[in-house]
């Protein structure tokens, strides 16, 4: 905002770069995008899947990280969360 407004301005396109680091090849991750901070989970995340305004499968097979890009507008809240799916 301009000094002395009580105006916001527009939202502004923004291209967030998202990089997902120690991560072990082979394993099978959710990443989730919550678009409210307060429907990010303390933990549990995959139980509580259905809170995340996005989801995806990731798996590597070598390195140790992983990137995406993701375009948002600037008033927009992204928190991105990745986890281990566990089971059989």
């Amino acid at each position: 905002m301009k000094n002395g407004s009580d105006t916001r301005p527009n939202p502004m396109p923004l291209v967030l770069t998202v990089t997902v680091s120690n991560l072990v090849p082979g394993v099978l991750y959710k990443f989730y995008r919550y678009n409210n901070f307060g429907l990010v989970p303390d933990a549990d995340f995959n139980a509580h899947a259905a809170q995340a305004s996005q989801s995806w499968t990731i798996q590597i097979s070598s390195g140790n990280s992983w990137v995406m890009t993701q375009n948002i507008l600037s008033d927009e809240i992204a928190a991105y969360r990745a986890v281990p799916v566990l089971g059989p």
